[in-house]
């Protein structure tokens, strides 16, 4: 598990992308109104589809965590 903070617009995910194969990173971003609302509603959902990831996914980025705090809960118990 990796936890990167900073504040915004500095290149965290930038960053990521650069570092990890695009065809193995599974990016979440709850800085969209969609996404913020769906785990927002219903963290454990999180964990459902996080689970269903093909295995060729070996990171998953969840941008915006601190939008969500119950997201963090559902990461842990990944």
């Amino acid at each position: 598990n990796l936890l990167l903070f900073g504040p915004r617009q500095v290149g965290k995910t930038t960053l990521i992308r650069e570092s990890f194969s695009a065809d193995n990173l599974q990016i979440i971003n709850l800085l969209l109104s969609e996404i913020y609302t769906k785990y927002k509603s219903a963290p454990a959902v999180f964990r459902e589809e996080v689970r269903a990831l093909p295995p060729k996914i070996t990171h998953v980025v969840v941008d915006g965590a601190q939008r969500v705090p119950d997201l963090l809960n559902e990461i842990q118990a990944l």
